[in-house]
């Protein structure tokens, strides 16, 4: 029974300094072509328009809020043209959608679920993808509505896939192996 709370005592020990030291962040981004709807991937005729929407969602992270968000788009060459971003975010944009963008909002966004602006194209027939990257000068950065304003990143849930299907971000990966509680119980014997 010692050995059991040892071991449950050391593995509480571990997971808190592990969580403190990397934190896994909640609030995701993620190209959807259907919003409110999670659909990241489109299977448009050649010659179609496309709207590829960039959404904000920290329904599961431990932001009240944003005053500030820096990303950079990426397109498949060949894939589109005429490209256009637009932000729906009432505020100050800077910058552009393939050499980083930053949006600041005239006041803190409180919307747990937002679609920060879309990228429009016609769809040349090529499949590919419209990829969220990290801005040059800010990657991943998120500022919360505090004063002063605290320094968050976000994580890419899906990226967006143009006749193929989406890849998926970096949100799924978690640093914990996914084990039974019988595997574990089975590495300190059974008493």
């Amino acid at each position: 029974m010692k050995r059991t709370a040892l071991a449950l005592a050391a593995i509480c020990i571990l997971a808190v300094g592990t969580a403190s030291a990397n934190p896994i962040p909640a609030e995701q981004l993620y190209v959807s072509f259907d919003p409110p709807n999670r659909t990241h991937s489109t299977y448009p005729a050649p010659g179609a328009m496309v709207s590829a929407y960039v959404v904000l969602d920290f329904e599961m992270g431990i932001l009240d809020g944003f005053s500030e968000i820096s990303f950079r788009l990426w397109a498949t060459p060949g894939m589109g043209s005429n490209y256009v971003f637009h932000s729906y975010v009432p505020g100050t944009v800077v910058g552009n959608w393939e050499t980083g963008i930053t949006i600041v909002p005239e006041e803190c966004v409180t919307t747990r679920t937002m679609t920060l602006g879309k990228l429009r194209f016609i769809y040349e027939g090529i499949p590919g993808d419209i990829t969220i990257e990290d801005h040059p000068d800010h990657p991943r950065l998120i500022l919360d509505c505090e004063e002063p304003a605290g320094s968050w990143i976000y994580c890419v849930w899906y990226h967006g896939g143009v006749g193929k299907p989406a890849i998926q971000g970096d949100c799924a990966v978690s640093p914990v192996e996914d084990v039974s509680w019988t595997a574990i119980k089975g590495l300190y014997g059974s008493e």
